[in-house]
């Protein structure tokens, strides 16, 4: 059973660390480019992070996971 929580928490860090990276990029483009769909594109990219914490949080640090998704 630990090796499947270990593969789970993996996946949990991959899918995590994707959708930061994305609201992140989003972020930076932020007064480069047109306003509108970089605002759209921050939004679409910070709820699919905030899924994938719901969906990761029985893996994360509680502590962690209630301040992120507060």
């Amino acid at each position: 059973m630990k090796s499947l929580d270990d593969g789970y928490r993996m996946l949990a860090a991959q899918c995590l660390r994707k959708q930061a990276r994305r609201l992140g990029k989003q972020i930076n483009r932020v007064g480069k480019d047109d306003q509108v769909e970089i605002v759209h594109q921050a939004r679409v990219a910070a709820r699919r992070l905030t899924a994938a914490l719901r969906a990761f949080k029985p893996v994360l640090p509680a502590r962690k996971s209630r301040k992120w998704l507060a």
